[in-house]
């Protein structure tokens, strides 16, 4: 999107690098760092020429883009080419959500804004062999997933268009024949067949020339949401791209809402470094406070365990100090860093989202806390022979 330039950094677990390699090979976006000793790689995408498909929907249905339905047709035909490309090589991806596919602008397309245009892209999958820690969804293959992300997409366009007065006609003849689509190359064909019939429906002249007076007052906006932007990511350059994402999500209803009222006068009201700040403090205090609660609880039941046949006790000073000890250590993990890759993984499920997190990080978090519990009875096992000598 015109305006939105920064990076976001994703974590991803792999269980065979040489297969991994393969997998990227025809999946090549933003930089990747593989963890040395670490079975996960870290990949740093810059959002000036990249597209996360869920973004996008989220777009689509807020009013933020207007994409016509042709694109919408290309959109799901190239979904479904890169899946048959993936098989073509004898890969598959077994974990592929709306998420973890992104549109990644070619050289020469010009880029995404509120008023319609043409955009040139290349399908591109992220999180090849990586489980989705944030729900434990069963492993599937991805001619079942891209068919199901297919159905999504759809239904978040037709949704928002019904604004259009000749959608209607189309919707009977296209969206209705997409719906009961279950097979990959069935749907494939089937697009071909239903571009063809949207080209040279009685219908469609009308739908372009009502498309395009939409367009036209939008294009009045384009300017000055472009800039809008810039000006507020420029405001927090140091606030990682996680926190961003999550303000700009909440601004999205907003920003649509503007460009129907053809005013920026909301968006111009609001604090947007104070917005991101709060962002910041209310994530950090979530994650510290579910860290902490589960770090606490398992400090006292092994200091229970060891109080039943020693006299060892532990003052809250000290169990302070070793909470902070582990959370600070625990922050490093990668199976955390993974639940910030995006703020859908958190997204509409949070309270399944918080308990898969802790559900994920509690082997760490058991391992780190006798780590800090064994080192704690040996520092009091020496003090008192200390004080006796």
């Amino acid at each position: 999107m015109k305006g939105i330039d920064y990076d976001i950094i994703e974590y991803f677990q792999y269980e065979n690098k040489q297969q991994l390699n393969k997998e990227l090979s025809l999946n090549q976006i933003g930089r990747i760092e593989y963890i040395p000793n670490e079975r996960w790689i870290k990949q740093t995408i810059n959002l000036k020429n990249c597209i996360r498909l869920r973004d996008l929907m989220l777009w689509i249905e807020k009013g933020l883009v207007l994409i016509s339905l042709g694109q919408i047709l290309r959109l799901c035909q190239n979904l479904l080419n890169k899946v048959i490309e993936l098989q073509q090589n004898q890969l598959d991806h077994c974990y592929l959500t709306s998420n973890r596919i992104w549109l990644k602008l070619t050289q020469n397309s010009k880029l995404l804004t509120i008023a319609h245009v043409d955009i040139e892209y290349q399908i591109v999958f992220t999180g090849f062999q990586c489980p989705i820690f944030e729900n434990q969804s069963n492993k599937q293959s991805a001619s079942t997933s891209i068919i199901q992300i297919m159905i999504q997409i759809i239904k978040v366009f037709e949704t928002n268009f019904h604004q259009f007065r000749y959608i209607q006609y189309l919707n009977q003849q296209i969206f209705h024949i997409l719906y009961q689509q279950k097979d990959l190359y069935q749907a494939q064909n089937c697009i071909r067949q239903l571009y063809q019939i949207y080209k040279s429906h009685k219908n469609y002249n009308d739908y372009c020339t009502e498309f395009q007076e939409i367009n036209e007052y939008r294009k009045q906006m384009e300017y000055g949401i472009s800039k809008l932007f810039s000006t507020i990511l420029h405001c927090f350059n140091c606030h990682e791209g996680f926190f961003k994402e999550d303000m700009i999500l909440g601004l999205i209803s907003i920003i649509g809402e503007s460009i129907k009222q053809n005013t920026l006068k909301k968006l111009e009201e609001i604090d947007y470094q104070k917005m991101c700040e709060n962002q910041e403090i209310f994530w950090n205090n979530k994650i510290k406070s579910l860290l902490t609660d589960n770090t606490l609880i398992i400090i006292r039941n092994q200091f229970q365990q060891i109080e039943e046949i020693t006299r060892l006790e532990i003052s809250q000073e000290n169990e302070q100090m070793m909470i902070d000890q582990i959370n600070r250590e625990i922050t490093k993990s990668y199976i955390l860093k993974y639940f910030f890759n995006s703020i859908w993984i958190w997204t509409p499920n949070y309270q399944e989202c918080k308990q898969q997190l802790i559900q994920n990080l509690m082997p760490k978090l058991k391992y780190l806390t006798k780590e800090r519990v064994d080192l704690h009875i040996k520092e009091m096992a020496f003090q008192f022979i200390n004080e006796l000598i």
